[in-house]
């Protein structure tokens, strides 16, 4: 079976040309530290394979033989959106953490306010000699 090339250059280029954009402002957001460089991994990797895969013709043509003609474009579309989905469920555990560990430090917060406000009032009802005896203590110290 001999299988027709396809070479649809301007498709090419405009898909190279989306896939460096993406590429390059995943790049800006992590050198501006607005996106953590183990969250970007899995999506550099990604980028970088299209990058790839759009720029050799021959692994995009390899891909179809082996795929049929038929079935390339499907099955591709099933790839990309089940990529997706795990990058998404990724972002959500890391996130799901974040909140978690969040949560944890305002408790612990609290509880750390409310001993502060215990030691405040236990200093404010000492006698006032003690007080300065504790503050004369502090300054030599």
């Amino acid at each position: 079976m001999r299988l027709k090339m396809y070479n649809f250059f301007p498709i090419r280029l405009i898909t190279i040309i989306g896939l460096l954009a993406i590429f390059v402002y995943t790049l800006y957001l992590i050198r501006n530290h607005k996106l953590s460089v183990h969250l970007a991994v899995s999506w550099i990797m990604v980028e970088v394979l299209l990058i790839i895969t759009a720029s050799v013709p021959a692994i995009t043509n390899s891909v179809l033989l082996f795929l049929g003609e038929n079935n390339f474009y499907p099955i591709a579309f099933l790839f990309i959106i089940g990529w997706i989905a795990l990058l998404m469920l990724d972002t959500l555990i890391r996130v799901s953490d974040v909140v978690n560990k969040t949560r944890v430090l305002i408790q612990e917060n609290g509880l750390l306010r409310e001993k502060v406000e215990r030691l405040e009032q236990i200093i404010s009802e000492l006698p006032e000699q003690t007080k300065d005896a504790q503050k004369n203590k502090l300054g030599k110290e």
